[in-house]
Order: structure tokens, then C-alpha cells, then sequence
């Protein structure tokens, strides 16, 4: 039998690295017992199952399950006499295949109200977690195409469990965590797309995906997507995609809710807008309670980054439009209700996390000792925070007092970290009677 080629042996242990994080991921996502879910995410619950079991998008079999005392029920509308997401259903589209068994089960036992619950909880969770699993493969991999195996793996458990992937993207079925994913397998294609017409075709459809299923990320899609457009061996095959996957999405929305912007367009903007784009800047970044640089604070180094720390051309363009979307959703998440709601640290910022790590790959992999000892030291800060938050959120109750006393989001003894800590871990798992 022949030998294997060193580069091909290398490659093989890169995927396999590279699944061996993904499964760690997955069993410390999971290790809570308990999904971290507020409604926003609801609609993604339960989609799923009402596609198995009537084969439309209706949620009306499911309105005792869903309204589980919050009263008011945002998270859906009535349309033409049904009850439909007002979020964007390209999450519970993707993951509707996980919940198979679960469909399966439920009609062999019953769809009785607390059964629908506690096994829809479950899967919520498990296929949050792995599609967040999924994302720390690709990322492993596209961190090891720019930088030092050593600095590859450092990175991606930061990215994996010191950053919202882990109690934002991982916990429930929020638009944040498929955006992660999206994000990273464009990154992954990147370098692969002018030797490979397939890589723009797959990136095609992850930009489209990204900015259907979150809106706000359309800025960063429209970003990269400048990467493959600009190029002359790209952008023929990454549009054929990308505009035909937007074509499809934007009939849905016109067909079902009457506007491109699908159910949002029934919000209040102006409930959504914040004072000042400097509280909206100063909230985001350094605020106590939810910034991102005080929950993640190795992020700091995005300060430091520059495109010129990219040896090819193709990295440094690709910095730079990075690095231009990044600006650009600080701006717009600035003039909003930058705290985010019910949720646990910078939720807004997390589906762009792929890029945050990418951007600071040749900074970390160019330090000396002292420095990366810094790094990583601040890397397990991180890592404790993102821990408090899994195994004690929303224990003290923060996010009812951030909501009615805005100036306590500015104060660090209100930090939802040391608050939850103090009052204790949460007992209750998705084994239990679920809310």
C-alpha cells in the first residue's frame, strides 16, 4: 500500500482536529442540561415540529406550548387566519431534519401540551449546540489556513467558549448561531473560490442565507460578498447563487407577509431606537453589563488589527471589507436598544464572531511570549465568564432591572456575571418540567 502524502496525512489530521473540537463543544454546551431561550427564539422551537406534523408553517396547534406565561405572545402574528413566525424561519428550515426522531416520538406518545414542551425544549437545545459545534470545526480550519497550528487552536477555543457562541449561539435556536455558521464556511471558502467555482457557489448561498436570516447581518454578507464579486474568477458563479437564493427568499416574504423584510416590517421601529449613538457605541463595547469587550476582553486586540498584517493581497482586501462591516453594524446597532433584551452579554454582536477571530489571527500568531501569556490570559477570563453564564444566567434576574432602570447597564456592581454567580446556579435542566 502506498505511503500518504504528508500534505494529504496533515490534512487528515487538521479534520480530524477539527472534529475532535467539535464534539468537545458539543458536550460543554450541553454539560447545563438546560436551554438559554427567551421568545425571540420560540418560533424556531416549534416550526420544525408543526412542518412534521401538518407540513405547513402554521403555529396555531402550538399556542398553549408557546405561551408559556409571558402573557402578550410577540414572537408570532396572525395571517390569513393562522398564526405565523414574525422572525425569519430560514433557522427552523435549516434544523428541521434534527427534529426527525422527535416528530416521530411525539406521534407515537401523543401531542399533549407538556410533552410538546419538554421535547421541544430539548431540541432546540441539542441543535443549537450543534450547529454551534459545526461552526468551531470550520473555524478550526480556517484559522489553520492563516496562522500557526498553535495560534489556530488557541483561537478557536476562544471563539468556541469565550464568546457568545457558547451561552448565545449554542443555547438556543437564535438567529445568531446560523449566522456564526454561515459566516464561517464563507470564510472557509474564501481562499478556495478562485481555484474552485464550487467554493462561490457555496458562498453564494451562505451570504444570501446570512442576510435572510438575520437582516442585521445583511451588512456583513453585503461585505464579503464584495470579496467574491470584485474578483474575476468569482463573481459569475457566486452571483449565479447568491441572487437566486435572495430571489426565493424575497418571494416568501412579498408571498406571506407582503414586504421584502418579512415579518419585521410589522415591528415598531421606534421602539427599537436608542438615545444617542455614543451611549450606543459606549453601550456595545465597554458597557459593564453587556459589552463586548468586557465579556470577551482578548477582543481588545480588534483594536490592534490591520489588514497589512495579511501576507497575500486577497487576505488584506478580504480585511478590510471585514473590518468595513464590523464598523458598519457598530453604527446601526448603536442607534438601537444596544442591550439586547433578555439575554446573557453582547448578543447582537455574536454573529459576527468569525470575522472578529479572523481579523485577529496574524496579530496573535505574531506575538512574542510575554505578550500571547496576555492573550491567553485574558482568553480565560473570557472562558470564566461565558461558564458563570451557562451554569448560572438568569439566576439574580438582571435583565427585568436593566430593562426598567437603564442606567444600572453602566454600573459594575449590577454586572449580570457577578449577580448570578452570587444568587446561586440554576437547578432546573431540559429534563424537568420546562416553562
Amino acid at each position: 500500500m502506498a505511503l500518504l502524502q504528508p500534505e494529504r496525512a496533515l490534512d487528515r489530521r487538521r479534520v480530524l482536529a477539527a472534529i475532535g473540537l467539535a464534539v468537545i463543544a458539543f458536550v460543554v454546551y450541553n454539560a447545563n442540561l438546560r436551554p438559554i431561550a427567551e421568545g425571540d427564539s420560540f418560533p424556531a422551537r416549534y416550526l420544525p415540529l408543526a412542518i412534521w406534523r401538518t407540513g405547513t408553517l402554521h403555529l396555531e396547534l402550538f399556542d398553549k406550548a408557546m405561551n408559556t406565561g409571558y402573557g402578550f405572545v410577540y414572537w408570532t402574528m396572525p395571517l390569513r387566519g393562522h398564526e405565523v413566525s414574525r422572525y425569519p424561519i430560514v433557522t427552523p428550515l435549516l434544523v428541521t431534519p434534527l427534529y426527525a426522531p422527535a416528530a416521530y416520538y411525539l406521534s407515537e406518545t401523543g401531542w399533549d401540551s407538556r410533552r410538546v414542551k419538554k421535547v421541544s425544549a430539548a431540541m432546540e437545545k441539542l441543535s443549537a449546540s450543534l450547529i454551534a459545534a459545526v461552526s468551531v470545526a470550520i473555524m478550526y480550519l480556517v484559522l489553520i489556513g492563516i496562522a500557526s497550528p498553535r495560534t489556530a487552536l488557541i483561537l478557536t477555543i476562544a471563539y468556541a467558549f469565550g464568546t457568545n457562541t457558547w451561552v448565545t449561539g449554542s443555547q438556543a435556536l437564535w438567529q445568531h448561531g446560523t449566522g456564526e455558521l454561515l459566516l464561517a464556511v464563507v470564510l472557509f471558502a474564501a481562499p478556495r473560490a478562485a481555484e474552485r467555482a464550487r467554493w462561490s457557489n457555496v458562498a453564494g448561498i451562505c451570504c444570501a442565507l446570512m442576510a435572510f436570516n438575520r437582516p442585521a447581518d445583511g451588512m456583513m454578507a453585503i461585505a464579503v460578498s464584495a470579496y467574491f464579486v470584485l474578483q474575476a474568477k468569482t463573481w459569475k458563479p457566486f452571483l449565479a447563487t447568491a441572487v437566486t437564493m435572495s430571489a426565493v427568499w424575497l418571494a416568501y416574504n412579498v408571498a406571506v407577509y407582503g414586504a421584502v423584510t418579512g415579518g419585521y416590517a410589522s415591528m415598531s421601529a421606534g421602539h427599537y431606537v436608542s438615545d444617542t449613538m455614543l451611549d450606543g457605541v459606549a453601550g456595545l463595547l465597554v458597557s459593564p453589563t453587556k459589552g463586548l469587550f468586557v465579556f470577551s476582553p482578548f477582543l481588545l486586540l480588534l483594536l490592534a488589527a490591520s489588514p497589512k498584517r495579511f501576507p497575500e493581497d486577497t487576505q488584506k482586501r478580504l480585511a478590510v471589507l471585514l473590518l468595513a462591516g464590523l464598523i458598519c453594524e457598530l453604527i446601526v446597532y448603536s442607534r438601537t436598544q444596544w442591550a439586547g433584551g433578555f439575554c446573557f452579554g453582547p448578543r447582537y454582536f455574536s454573529g459576527s464572531l468569525p470575522a472578529m477571530i479572523w481579523l485577529i489571527a496574524p496579530l496573535v500568531d505574531s506575538m512574542k511570549r510575554p505578550l500571547r501569556f496576555a492573550a491567553v490570559a485574558l482568553i480565560a477570563v473570557a472562558i470564566a465568564f461565558q461558564a458563570a453564564g451557562a451554569f448560572y444566567y438568569p439566576s439574580s434576574g438582571m435583565d427585568v432591572v436593566y430593562a426598567q432602570e437603564h442606567w444600572t447597564l453602566w454600573h459594575p456592581k449590577y454586572n449580570t456575571v457577578l449577580r448570578d454567580f452570587h444568587a446561586g446556579r440554576i437547578g432546573q435542566t431540559m429534563f424537568d418540567d420546562v416553562e
